[in-house]
């Protein structure tokens, strides 16, 4: 296959979905319910990085070594 004719398939491709979109409509209701279904689970998935990261943050600051345990450290070796 050369490039002409695999522009003209992609083309034609980009045509029938243009029109079988235009064709069939979601009732308004339920496109509605899916718009909230998606936010609800995009600030569900942001909430849950977000509290995660700082759980972590918070267990790495709780295990930290302070300056004066190292200095110990390094004089006890």
């Amino acid at each position: 296959m050369n490039v002409v004719s695999i522009a003209g398939q992609l083309r034609e491709r980009r045509a029938r979905f243009a029109l079988s979109a235009h064709s069939v409509r979601p009732a308004a209701g339920r496109d509605n319910t899916n718009k909230v279904m998606v936010l609800a689970f995009g600030v569900l998935i942001v909430a849950w990085v977000a509290v995660g990261s700082l759980l972590i943050l918070a267990d790495m600051n709780d295990n930290m070594v302070t300056a004066a345990e190292l200095i110990n450290l390094r004089i006890q070796h």
